[in-house]
């Protein structure tokens, strides 16, 4: 007796994508597994079998003859091609149609003809604007009038849509604001940067060059304060390299070219032959796919960079190993990504037996948070000419429509953790705009909305002594972080960003370790939500992301 297995899943729990286009469920399950199967008896299987090879015949007709069929294909195909050729000769008739023209003559009879006035720089009027004054009708009053950003775009119209799709940049450009100082400056003016923003950049990558570890690596525990609990040097040195790319330096360009050259030298060394970047530090087991996610979007970044003076060819093979592990790695299931497959593998056999069940269905689950880096690196690797599938994103798409709630405006960590976070909602709505959404969807904009409401802005806690630990406000720079990338995106006059970057500007700076602490151009950690597993080093590479959000990455849609 054969069996036929299915996917264990019944078709109204199957994510949106695979309903969507139908497609065959990505891991089929073992005949012998636990999940559903349907079981074919004999006589079933010989009836499909016999169906398959017959062709099908009306019950109670009688077989058509072969002669009537190869008749009636002729007499169709004779049909179908007389209609052809009527359509084309219609079709280039039309085209050969002469175009109007207009012939212009002059008139042998006198009527009122076109008076020429030759214009010389003697008859310039040095202020011709006193000649064409603007008037308005006496019922219209200026006040009245509504700036293009106060529109309400909850009915967003079809034409407006298109028009805004049609001008996103094309994503080779994407770095481009880092490394020409016009163009920097002019983004930087543009979108709100100041000298305080600057600074902070600068005494940022002052605090991180000291941090450099003499093989050129860092370290996200030493040699300064406030470290993280465990240690990752792949991953600290992606972020700081990320910190540090992101004003402009390479190996050969920039202030800090030296740098950048002695870190990747080391990171390089690290990478697998699979194409991995992480290794097992001190006993380390998780954060697989953050380390890979970040150290991607660097390599990917600095090609991306190198590539305009002619040079980073020599690091193509490395970054294309590297993003094929993310993409064959990705969830086939759910289409995102966790932080690593084989830590939930382990905890399950350590674990008592009546957990197993829980602990394996939390091994099948993406999460947004690992799974928006993931994006931000096959972004980076298109940016810099490398191959990503098609398909990838499309699963990832799919994936953002396990976690969105409220249908699409806000979004989640995870499947099975469907709480509401502002940092999950700008990351889910950055993967959007980046896999193509429109940046005034509706979605988008009623996101945006609750991003700038006065709770989710950039705001540190209060040193007032009045206000117990438990009730003083946590910060989150991923959070900031992702969400000053997402409403950038929506423009340099909208209000969103407006609103948003008037914090931001302000508050990071401000709360930079001054020049008399021994940890001066850093940021403190304590208050952040991820103190423990990014310490120091961490906070103080997001916050410099965040003050060079300005050029970092130019904004998709252009004006």
């Amino acid at each position: 007796m054969r069996s036929v297995c299915f996917w264990g899943l019944p078709l109204s729990e199957l994510p949106p994508f695979y309903r969507k286009y139908d497609l065959p469920p990505p891991f089929p399950t073992d005949e012998n597994g636990d999940e559903e199967s349907y079981v074919l008896t004999p006589e079933d299987a010989e009836f499909f079998d016999r169906a398959a090879e017959e062709e099908p015949v009306l019950s109670g007709a009688e077989p058509i003859p072969l002669s009537k069929k190869i008749m009636s294909g002729l007499l169709s195909g004779v049909i179908n091609i007389v209609f052809l050729i009527i359509l084309a000769l219609i079709f280039f008739q039309t085209r050969a149609k002469r175009p109007m023209t207009i012939d212009a003559v002059f008139s042998d009879r006198e009527g009122d003809q076109l008076e020429i006035e030759t214009l010389d720089e003697g008859n310039v009027d040095p202020n011709p604007a006193e000649d064409y004054q603007l008037t308005m009708p006496e019922d219209v009053h200026l006040d009245e009038t509504v700036s293009p950003e106060r529109l309400d775009f909850d009915e967003t119209s079809d034409s407006l849509l298109t028009a805004s799709e049609e001008s996103r940049i094309d994503i080779a450009t994407l770095f481009d604001g880092r490394t020409d100082p016009g163009t920097k400056n002019d983004l930087l003016s543009k979108y709100g940067g100041n000298q305080k923003t600057i600074d902070a950049v600068n005494r940022g990558l002052v605090w991180l060059k000291k941090q450099q570890l003499p093989d050129g690596s860092w370290s996200l525990v030493e040699p300064f304060r406030d470290g993280a609990m465990a240690d990752n040097h792949t991953a600290a040195t992606g972020l700081a390299l990320l910190a540090f790319q992101g004003d402009g330096n390479t190996r050969y360009a920039g202030k800090y070219h030296s740098q950048v050259r002695k870190a990747w030298k080391w990171l390089l060394k690290q990478q697998g032959e699979n194409g991995s970047f992480f290794r097992d530090f001190e006993g380390l087991t998780t954060g697989r796919f953050y380390t890979q996610a970040i150290c991607t979007i660097g390599i990917c970044e600095l090609i991306g960079m190198e590539k305009k003076s002619g040079k980073g060819k020599d690091l193509l093979n490395a970054a294309q190993k590297a993003v094929d592990y993310l993409v064959e790695r990705q969830n086939r299931r759910q289409g995102g990504w966790r932080y690593d497959v084989e830590e939930w593998t382990d905890w399950v056999l350590v674990r008592k037996k009546e957990r197993e069940r829980v602990v394996k269905e939390m091994s099948t689950q993406s999460d947004l948070s690992v799974t928006g880096w993931c994006l931000m690196a096959l972004m980076s690797a298109r940016a810099a000419g490398l191959y990503v599938p098609d398909e990838t994103f499309e699963q990832i798409e799919g994936f953002l429509d396990l976690v969105s709630i409220n249908d699409g405006d806000d979004y989640v960590y995870s499947p099975v953790e469907p709480t509401e976070r502002p940092s999950m909602t700008a990351t889910g709505l950055l993967c959007r705009i980046y896999l193509g959404w429109d940046r005034q969807n509706p979605h988008v904009i009623r996101g945006a909305e609750a991003l700038i409401q006065p709770e989710n802005l950039v705001r540190y806690p209060s040193d007032s002594k009045k206000e117990s630990p438990a009730a003083r406000q946590r910060t989150n720079v991923y959070g900031w972080y992702s969400a000053s990338m997402m409403l950038k995106h929506l423009g340099a006059a909208s209000r969103y960003w407006q609103t948003w970057n008037r914090a931001l500007c302000k508050e990071i700076p401000a709360h930079q370790e001054p020049e008399a602490s021994p940890e001066a151009g850093s940021w403190d950690p304590a208050a952040d939500d991820y103190c423990f597993g990014g310490g120091r080093l961490y906070v103080t590479c997001l916050s410099i992301y965040c003050m060079e959000v300005y050029y970092r990455h130019l904004a998709l849609y252009g004006n």
